[in-house]
């Protein structure tokens, strides 16, 4: 199960991912590395069958950034900025752990982009 949100309030947990084991769903890790991000409904997160986690983000400054988790790793991957002007993302997993498509919008038009993995 993976967790992540918005900083809406001290302290900010938004930079973050909380990995919680379904095995032990009393327990879960912090995994660090996310973008802050203070407005709510700006960070959509999936998971895909293989256990990868993908988080988008509508960054504070504006832009689209996709972060990588891979399934056991510590750390997200290098992450990859999408679009220096969009916003409202949504992340969708691809099948097979092939990667993720993100549909955002960029004033009033949508886009959508699948990152490869």
């Amino acid at each position: 199960i993976f967790v992540t949100g918005t900083r809406l309030a001290s302290p900010d947990n938004s930079t973050g991912l909380f990995a919680i084991p379904s095995a032990a769903p009393g327990t879960s890790s912090f995994v660090a590395g996310l973008p802050s991000v203070s407005a709510s409904q700006t960070r959509t997160i999936s998971a895909d069958d293989q256990g990868n986690a993908f988080v988008a983000s509508q960054l504070d400054g504006g832009g689209v950034r996709l972060d990588r988790l891979a399934a056991g790793a510590s750390a997200f991957d290098a992450p990859r900025l999408l679009d220096p002007a969009g916003g409202a993302p949504i992340s969708s997993p691809l099948p097979g752990g092939a990667g993720a498509a993100v549909i955002y919008t960029v004033g009033s038009s949508v886009w959508v982009t699948v990152q490869a993995y």
